[in-house]
């Protein structure tokens, strides 16, 4: 039998038993499975989707999304069945607010099959946000949204003072938008006014808008300025919370490691993860909290989780590795991120590697490549451009990563064009597509050189600030 087959079998035995764990809700052991059944056959659109539909169940959207786009490139024959895909695609988007594309989604879903298995799902999805949308539009103070996006411009390019005299002169933008207070805070914090950016903070919460980032800046600048009276201000106003959005736990995460109060972060953590046990960085701050409170065995619990719904995880493997060494873990902190102790030993590799030994390395440790996409996703453009071509080689799991790094949400639009020229290059004329903060298009040749163009005088335009 030859090796591609064996692999081949591998990968549909591993996929047969996601779908069995699936079945049985065991939605952590599913997502296991379907990743490693992709990896081992990662041209496979059908563990794509099962592994999407699993994503979506743990209200991993971003990560479906991903998947949704990386999988529509690899459509070959446009004849067929593809429903089921635009429809899990379609309900990543509309859970993260891209509505266009959604409508999008949906409509090519109902085109690819309009009596499929979704079919009457995207009509009713299709109805309620198109109608939903309409009225949204109705509603819009246009003047409003012109003053806030004129103060965001400025902000962009460094004007602080002249963000903070649009958001003085309206006041009114705060009434019924709360988190323009957020604009404002950090227009202060950027114009080193930390006081006046607490004192922000504290009108926001007594007003009645404690949302979670609001909190999190009041126990930055709190702690900053050793004020103890705001920190526990703010401590109790985030005590009142039992829920957090998944887009505001990571900064929750560096607020409580800035606080540095164990005893309160633990209480935050184990709240928040009896509301959801399968968002990463809950599940590693919560690890790590129960690393401090002594409660070791529940903490390797919860980075064994980790481990498998990451389908491999070398931040859960380091830190399972310090603790059955009894390594010192007091500087642990709540955020889930990776260090350059980590990645250090990983880019010797793959600076020291050339294209054969590279390919060898991917097949064998696939750490490697998560990794690298970590790094590429991290780093300034530069950097992240110079890491691109040097793993630039035709593996299909890499490719796939690459499709997935292309429309992230995370890395630089440039980064994100980069990815897609190189698997444009690699990957058999098939289509890719980018995010570009709107939307998704594809990727052309005449785009990558309107966002270098655009890259490179913006860069000029800086060096030029800076040198008057």
């Amino acid at each position: 039998m030859s090796e591609n087959l064996v692999t081949v079998n591998l990968a549909a035995g591993l996929n047969k038993r996601g779908n069995k764990a699936l079945y049985s809700g065991e939605m952590v052991n599913a997502v296991y499975y379907f990743k490693r059944a992709l990896a081992l056959d990662s041209q496979n659109i059908n563990y794509i989707l099962d592994l999407m539909f699993a994503l979506n169940q743990l209200a991993h959207f971003e990560e479906s999304l991903e998947y949704g786009y990386a999988a529509i490139g690899l459509i070959y024959d446009k004849q067929e069945d593809f429903s089921v895909l635009y429809y899990l695609t379609g309900e990543a988007l509309i859970n993260l607010n891209y509505f266009d594309a959604c409508i999008k989604m949906l409509e090519l879903s109902l085109i690819s099959s309009p009596d499929g298995p979704c079919s009457e799902d995207a009509r009713q999805l299709l109805s309620d946000l198109k109608e939903n949308m309409s009225e949204q539009e109705e509603d819009e103070n246009i003047q409003g949204f012109a003053n806030v996006a004129a103060a965001e411009l400025l902000l962009r390019d460094g004007d602080f003072e002249g963000c903070n005299r649009i958001l003085d002169e309206n006041k009114e933008l705060f009434v019924d938008n709360p988190i323009n207070y957020l604009l404002r805070i950090n227009a202060l914090i950027q114009a080193d006014k930390s006081e006046e950016a607490l004192e922000i903070a504290v009108e926001a919460i007594k007003n009645g808008y404690s949302i979670i980032p609001v909190i999190c800046y009041g126990i930055m600048l709190s702690v900053k300025l050793d004020n103890k009276m705001r920190i526990e201000f703010f401590k109790a106003a985030l005590n009142s919370f039992t829920d957090c959005a998944d887009e505001d736990i990571a900064m929750l995460a560096d607020a409580l490691s800035i606080l540095d109060d164990n005893a309160f972060a633990y209480i935050i953590f184990k709240r928040l993860y009896a509301k959801n046990k399968f968002e990463r960085q809950i599940l590693f701050g919560f690890a790590v909290a129960c690393i401090k409170a002594n409660e070791t065995s529940h903490a390797k619990e919860l980075l064994l989780k980790l481990d498998m719904l990451e389908g491999g995880n070398l931040i859960a493997a380091s830190l399972l590795e310090m603790l059955n060494e009894n390594k010192e873990t007091d500087s642990l902190l709540y955020i889930y991120e990776f260090s350059s102790d980590y990645a250090e030993k990983y880019l010797d590799m793959l600076f020291e590697s050339d294209e054969v030994m590279l390919r060898d390395i991917l097949k064998q440790d696939r750490t490697f490549l998560n990794i690298m996409i970590w790094l590429i996703d991290n780093q300034e453009d530069n950097e992240a451009a110079q890491i691109l071509q040097r793993i630039k080689c035709k593996d299909t799991i890499l490719l796939l990563e690459l499709r997935k790094l292309a429309v992230s949400s995370q890395a630089s639009l440039l980064t994100k064009v980069n990815a897609a020229a190189i698997v444009n290059e690699l990957g058999e004329e098939k289509t890719v597509f980018i995010n570009t903060g709107s939307d998704f298009v594809l990727y052309s040749e005449e785009m990558e050189k309107v966002v270098k163009q655009i890259y490179s005088e913006q860069k000029k335009a800086f060096l030029e600030n800076n040198n008057s």
